[in-house]
């Protein structure tokens, strides 16, 4: 009993440590080059424009670098006091980013740890090398369609775009699925070309989330190709065009 009652004061201490330190987050490239999220972020985590240029360059600025954080996470779980049958009373959810320097490649990871009782997986992990002099950025690995909206920036319900979530043919993966392949990007003013050669199976959501049970089962067996171009038009929203 006694040890009962320290284990809950110890509990009730900590509580009031933890709640009345001041909550900081150290994003990884806020703290590599000093500059507050907001000069890459809308909302979180939506991307504005000088945030899809710093993607697009390979994370990299012509700045000094300070730091070397290579993980960012997040992780948050949710009580359901009354749970329904069948269901759990703790969800675990949550993301871990990485982005590692090595020479003039970038690892970047993107890693879902759960949400809404969906399994752990990779979303995004790629290697990517910017050339500045062609402004060419080079991406292998498992990459998102260069679309106008990324599905991985979605805060809401995670609908679907417009023609973001239709099948072509028997392809199982809809343009908003991440693809296992290898991506060539470059800029030619004021438009932006992209090639995508890949192959790949999906099974899941951008954060996570549970896979919608269909009863198939699919393989990635033959390659697809992909040519994207975005340029802005004057005094006008950006147009897309897709092959």
């Amino acid at each position: 009993m006694l040890a009962k009652r320290r284990l809950i004061l110890l509990l009730i201490l900590l509580t009031g440590m933890l709640s009345s330190a001041r909550a900081q987050a150290i994003p990884i490239f806020a703290q590599r080059y000093h500059m507050k999220c907001a000069a890459c972020h809308s909302v979180l985590p939506e991307l504005n424009d000088f945030g899809n240029s710093f993607r697009n360059n390979g994370y990299r600025l012509a700045i000094p670098k300070h730091g070397t954080t290579l993980f960012a996470i997040r992780y948050q779980m949710e009580y359901e006091k009354d749970p329904a049958a069948g269901t759990r009373r703790f969800t675990p959810a949550g993301v871990l980013l990485s982005s590692a320097e090595i020479g003039a490649v970038n690892a970047f990871l993107h890693y879902n740890l759960g949400a809404g009782g969906g399994p752990s997986a990779a979303y995004l992990a790629y290697l990517s090398l910017y050339n500045q002099h062609t402004q060419s950025l080079y991406r292998a690995g498992l990459v998102e369609l260069p679309l106008m909206q990324s599905p991985g920036q979605r805060l809401d319900d995670l609908a679907q775009y417009g023609f973001y979530g239709f099948h072509a043919g028997l392809n199982d993966l809809p343009p908003s699925s991440p693809r296992w392949g290898v991506q060539l990007q470059r800029t030619v003013g004021s438009t932006k070309l992209d090639a995508v050669l890949d192959a790949g199976e999906f099974k899941g959501a951008a954060y996570g989330g549970k896979p919608i049970p269909t009863g198939e089962i699919t393989s990635a067996n033959r390659p697809e190709a992909g040519l994207f171009a975005e340029f802005r038009l004057p005094k006008t929203r950006s147009c897309a065009w897709v092959c």
